[in-house]
């Protein structure tokens, strides 16, 4: 018999660096936890970091061996950025009328 844990949420955070003078992202990773969106711009190196905050939906299982497995059911925007870009649309949206 498997154990099987269906409705996982978890806060993550995603943060790229990217070069805007050689147009190459530098770095990606994502983190455990929650974080604000942001962006950085440094002058000297002209590194862009972005940070985006996500939440991951997923399953997981055990089977009677205790061998887990985990899939990602859904990624989404956290609400609040999710929230702000409805806004900046609509706000677009009006401005084009």
């Amino acid at each position: 018999m498997t154990c099987v844990v269906t409705d996982l949420f978890l806060p993550l955070c995603l943060t790229l660096t990217y070069n805007v003078s050689t147009a190459t992202l530098i770095s990606s990773s994502v983190d455990c936890g929650e974080c604000q969106f942001e962006a950085e711009f440094d002058f000297e190196t002209k590194n862009l970091v972005i940070k985006v905050p996500f939440i991951g939906e997923g399953i997981l299982s055990f089977n009677d061996n205790f061998q887990a497995s985990c899939i990602t059911k859904d990624l989404t925007l956290a609400s609040e950025i999710r929230n702000n870009l409805t806004e900046a649309k609509i706000k677009d949206k009006n401005k084009k009328k």
